[in-house]
């Protein structure tokens, strides 16, 4: 079965948590079990018991990882047979978006040769000088 894990980019600090980002300490997910996710933090400003909701983008985990390793999600950006590329959910399947085309995942990954050539090298909030306008 695949793992479903969330990180998410929090709109109002800049910054991303869960995943490799997760921090417990501060960040959490909360499951309503009607298959709502929410963000929460405890935010150190009001004192370590306050809890604030995140104002927050959710990316989940593609259940793939590039070459050296690292968990893919959604928003990342990869670099992918010479072009730069990032990771969207579209239609029900993670696509990789280049500038001319789209990839799906699962068929281009999934085979070992090509999987060896992707690497991760940022995300659109992080580094969005990465992605052409």
């Amino acid at each position: 079965m695949k793992k479903i894990e969330f990180r998410g980019w929090d709109k109002k600090y800049k910054v991303m948590f869960g995943g490799e980002y997760y921090n417990p300490d501060e960040y959490f997910f909360e499951f309503d079990g009607l298959g709502n996710i929410k963000a929460e933090a405890f935010d150190a400003k009001e004192g370590d018991d306050i809890v604030r909701n995140v104002d927050c983008i959710l990316m989940q985990y593609t259940g793939l990882k590039d070459k050296k390793g690292v968990e893919i999600y959604e928003c990342d950006v990869i670099k992918f047979g010479g072009e730069v590329c990032f990771v969207v959910f579209e239609n029900g399947r993670f696509l990789l978006k280049g500038d001319t085309r789209s990839y799906a995942m699962w068929s281009h990954i999934n085979d070992k040769k090509v999987n060896n050539g992707i690497e991760i090298i940022g995300n659109i909030y992080e580094n969005p000088e990465l992605i052409k306008k």
